[in-house]
């Protein structure tokens, strides 16, 4: 299934507050649920560290804003998703691929395939930027 084009940023930047795990102090937690909008997010850092049992209150609140920008960028995906479809796919166009039986995105990687000037694909549970492609005449 051919999607158009989505955006990574924050889910990219989130992906490696996790790597980094300075957030959780090494724990390997889950991140917390994604907070609503209207809520203090001041207030909501100092919960979650309670509840977490986390010092650091500042980088908390980073992260819950992380989180927010996320989840904002995964709904404009989905708009923009439901408004281009049907669409006609003309060349320069930049696309992914979806394999529809699993959900899972075609993705380019970093390994060699076995030809020398041959790229390797894998089926990724999430897209990122190596999921782009551009469609070439």
């Amino acid at each position: 299934r051919l999607k158009p084009r989505a955006q990574y940023g924050e889910a990219k930047n989130l992906a490696k507050v996790k790597k980094e795990g300075r957030w959780d102090g090494g724990r390997n937690l889950a991140f917390p649920e994604v907070p609503d909008g209207n809520k203090d997010l001041d207030e909501l850092s100092m919960e979650e560290c309670r509840r977490l049992k986390l010092d650091d209150v500042v980088l908390m609140r980073d992260v819950l804003r992380r989180l927010m920008m996320a989840a904002d960028e995964a709904a404009g995906n989905a708009a923009d998703f439901q408004r281009q479809q049907g669409h006609i796919v003309r060349y320069d166009d930049v696309i992914e691929l979806e394999h529809v039986m699993t959900g899972a995105m075609i993705t380019l990687t970093k390994n060699q395939a076995h030809e020398r000037a041959a790229k390797k694909v894998e089926c990724l549970d999430a897209g990122s930027e190596a999921s782009l492609f551009v469609l070439k005449p």
